[in-house]
Formats: C-alpha cells, sequence, structure tokens
C-alpha cells in the first residue's frame, strides 16, 4: 500500500501526507548513503589490497630472478 493510500486511510490531511512522503524519501536516501559509503569503503579495502599484493608479487619475482641468475651462474663455465 503506497503512502498516499495510507494517508487517505488514517485520515490524514495533504500537507501532512507530503511530510510524510518527505521524511519517508529522507528515510530512504539515508540508507542509500549508508549503502554507497559502505560499498565505497570495500571498494577502497580491495583496492588497498590489490595494490599491498602487487607490490608482494614484484617483490618476489624480482627474488626469484636473483636466485635463477645465481643458480645459473653456477652452471657457466669460468
Amino acid at each position: 500500500m503506497e503512502i498516499h493510500e495510507r494517508c487517505l486511510m488514517l485520515d490524514i490531511p495533504r500537507s501532512n501526507e507530503q511530510n510524510v512522503e518527505l521524511e519517508a524519501e529522507k528515510r530512504a536516501n539515508d540508507e542509500l548513503r549508508v549503502q554507497v559509503a559502505d560499498l565505497s569503503k570495500k571498494v577502497q579495502e580491495y583496492e588497498e589490497a590489490r595494490i599491498r599484493d602487487e607490490e608482494e608479487m614484484k617483490k618476489n619475482q624480482s627474488d626469484m630472478e636473483a636466485k635463477l641468475e645465481l643458480v645459473l651462474n653456477q652452471f657457466q663455465p669460468s
């Protein structure tokens, strides 16, 4: 049932009905803002984690390349 229908059933005047509708819209907007803020925070955390993982992978790759270079140098004739 819509707000308008509820207000008619309760015999609420039109100006009060508009106030009720405005309050309902404000609550809905507030809920959406909270959801957007939560999702934005999650995206930021995901990006930070992705950057950390990328940096760790680069470090691991560099370490692995250095170890491989040592091993390869051991098998090369001097």
